[in-house]
């Protein structure tokens, strides 16, 4: 069993923090009868956890709990190939359960620090993002390669990457301001896919 089999590279964060830790559990459960959906409502359920602790005031907890929950993220897709079940299913859960997570995270921040109208235009936002980045794989989309200078205007999107966004909303537990930069980084990445739909010609 070679790690480089499961361990998928979606960004550095991920591949060699979350993605190793998750490999571990991996070793661990491989035999059960724990199944990949059981994994991915797992995810959901610690990521809810992390939201009502963020209420309680609990914040170290909170972010343990989202990290976790994003390594068991991680870790149901690992799960998946080892098991061979992967599936349309377990593919909608898995990205209906990461918006759950993220929004629930900010709807709690939202509430603690007052700040109602800006996570709920985050969410709306982050909702947006993540229906444009679905179309583009469940339609198998294709762009041509970016141009060096088109990688440099565009290197704010890597932060959208679900370990970042993770990282940036655990850091908003204890620094609320960051979430008007998450704002800023989704509002980026919209205007990216719209350039990619429009200038950037399919293959």
């Amino acid at each position: 069993m070679k790690a480089k089999e499961y361990i998928k590279y979606t960004d550095f964060l991920a591949f060699y923090f979350h993605q190793r830790v998750a490999y571990l559990l991996l070793i661990l459960i491989k035999n059960t009868r724990i199944t990949p959906n059981q994994v991915t409502l797992l995810a959901l359920i610690f990521g809810i956890f992390s939201a009502f602790s963020i209420i309680l005031e609990e914040n170290l907890i909170a972010v343990v709990f989202l990290q976790f929950s994003f390594v068991l993220d991680c870790l149901d897709g690992q799960l998946a190939r080892y098991k061979k079940m992967s599936s349309s299913l377990g593919m909608w859960l898995d990205n209906l359960v990461d918006r759950v997570v993220e929004n629930a995270i900010v709807i709690a921040l939202s509430f603690h620090y007052n700040l109602l109208n800006l996570g709920l235009y985050l969410v709306f936002i982050n909702m947006f993002f993540s229906y444009i980045s679905d179309l583009e794989i469940y339609q198998n989309v294709q762009y041509k390669k970016l141009t060096q200078l088109q990688k440099i205007i565009f290197s704010p999107i890597y932060l959208l990457h679900r370990s970042f966004v993770t990282l940036l909303l655990s850091l908003s537990i204890f620094l609320p301001e960051i979430l008007f930069l998450l704002v800023v980084i989704y509002i980026y990445g919209i205007i990216f896919k719209i350039y990619r739909k429009f200038y950037g010609l399919a293959r």
